[in-house]
């Protein structure tokens, strides 16, 4: 048997004798165990073990910090301060360039399946507005709030189909270009690559970082189709390999693909391929299945495939080719993270002593500590992942960025003293990962998270990763040399 101390971050390897002491001691039974012992199973299992030595065991760790009690504090609140600080850090900007494309893909979170969907005419950031964007930031990266001051800043493009807006863009690289910074601008952008051929030389030249969206070969990749109803791969497939081919060592540094699984392509299919044409091993996400349409619900359902499912039969090469991109390879990661102490984010934690303090959170980021994100309806956001309505800011018709920290600081902390009546209860004390703004009652009185685990759950989560070690399922030295989260 096993246990895990959440105070300390530890997993002790124990016998159950250690667990019969305990439960006893819960009890006030402890100093029965002798009587308890000769007339239960566990004499019969374990015979003439000296029980004693196991008791003064379960003491020793007990008056060493084990088996305490977990206390929940509440959410610690924001402040103003607290959102400047995290403002003057930004790295990662990312405009949501346009929400126009030129293709109608089935599954697209803009189309059909979707609430979000939206009519009308199609949206395209200026050049002014993104202008306004970076020189907002100009004083705060300068500021003593930046605790990243060297950090590469880099500037994402996203869609839509961003290079339907690359006017914009270019103005905007070169604006960048000319910026004094003691720190370094990178480009990225994800692409349906329908375009590319047009756009490649000053992609290269300016040595963006290109996601390209491809779901497999022909008919993996046949909801995406241009407005006409054609499957767009022909046409990719070939822009893709002329790429390959003329600019090789961008191609081997600079892209990577993403894929959708759905009920027409498999994770087996799609790495084949992608791995066989391209040499590159895709990141493959099922299908966003938030904010679905009641109406399209059967529909969604027949296209929607879960990634361990599709991938459960796959052969030990593909194992081994797809390791660092596996789910149960990422999960497991995730776990030694969140549940083993020796962890260290930075040379502070690990010199000195960490808080163990529980801290209940959700999984919720820090408002602006991974990305700020600017919409086509020149809406701030904190991600693309989440619905419009939670915006906390917005780019004026007069070039004004506006953002209230002490509206913002006030919603975060309306929302998690909310869900603090639901985390309360939790064991997900470490490593939770529901975001509050993706669930679907984030604005009743007491949302519900279907995340939240229980004692029970709690337990068997934490069985299943060691299971997964002891049976050797995950190599364990390849996660720890190969492995990286960011």
């Amino acid at each position: 048997m096993y246990i895990y101390d959440f105070l300390k971050k530890t997993l002790l390897p124990i016998n159950p004798l250690i667990a019969l002491c305990y439960n006893l001691d819960e009890k006030g039974e402890l100093d029965n165990i002798r009587q308890y012992y000769n007339t239960s199973d566990y004499g019969i299992l374990f015979g003439n073990t000296p029980i004693e030595y196991y008791v003064k065991k379960y003491k020793m760790l007990k008056s060493n910090g084990y088996f305490q009690i977990i206390s929940k504090s509440q959410f610690e609140e924001y402040t103003p301060e607290t959102i400047l600080r995290s403002l003057s850090s930004v790295t990662n900007i990312v405009f949501e360039i346009t929400d126009a494309c030129n293709l109608s893909c089935t599954y697209c979170i803009n189309g059909s399946l979707y609430s979000r969907r939206e009519s009308g005419e199609k949206r395209f950031l200026t050049f002014e507005k993104l202008k306004t964007t970076i020189d907002y930031f100009l004083p705060l990266w300068s500021s003593q709030y930046n605790s990243a001051p060297y950090h590469p800043i880099t500037i994402g493009f996203y869609g839509g189909e961003p290079l339907l807006n690359f006017k914009a863009i270019r103005k905007l690289v070169e604006y960048c270009k000319q910026i004094k910074l003691k720190r370094q601008f990178c480009f990225a952008m994800t692409t349906n690559a329908t375009l590319l051929n047009k756009y490649i030389t000053f992609l290269v030249e300016n040595n963006f970082q290109l996601t390209i969206s491809l779901d497999g070969d022909e008919r993996g990749h046949s909801y995406r189709t241009f407005k006409n109803g054609e499957n767009s791969f022909n046409h990719v497939y070939k822009i893709l390999k002329d790429i390959m081919k003329q600019y090789p060592d961008f191609w081997q540094n600079n892209v990577s693909f993403n894929s959708v699984l759905h009920n027409r392509n498999n994770v087996n299919g799609i790495h084949d391929f992608i791995f066989r044409e391209f040499n590159k091993i895709p990141e493959i996400h099922p299908l966003n299945n938030t904010g679905i349409q009641p109406e399209m619900q059967t529909e969604f359902n027949k296209m929607y495939r879960q990634y361990n499912i599709s991938h459960q039969n796959s052969s030990k090469k593909l194992i081994q080719e797809r390791f660092a991109s596996d789910h149960n390879v990422l999960n497991l990661c995730k776990f030694l993270l969140w549940y083993d102490a020796n962890q260290y984010y930075d040379y502070e934690s690990l010199i000195y002593s960490s808080n163990t303090r529980i801290k209940s959170a959700t999984g919720t980021c820090f408002p602006f500590s991974r990305k700020f994100y600017v919409t086509s309806k020149d809406e701030i956001m904190v991600c693309e992942k989440i619905n419009s309505k939670y915006s906390l800011g917005k780019i004026k018709e007069d070039g004004i960025l506006s953002l209230d920290f002490n509206y913002i600081a006030q919603k975060y902390n309306e929302y998690q003293q909310k869900m603090f009546l639901n985390c309360k209860s939790c064991y997900m004390l470490h490593g939770c990962s529901q975001c509050m703004f993706q669930l679907n009652n984030l604005e009743s009185d007491r949302p519900i998270c279907w995340m939240h685990k229980s004692q029970y759950r709690m337990i068997e989560y934490i069985r299943y990763y060691i299971d997964m070690l002891e049976e050797n399922n995950v190599e364990y030295e390849r996660v720890l040399n190969e492995c990286v989260l960011s």
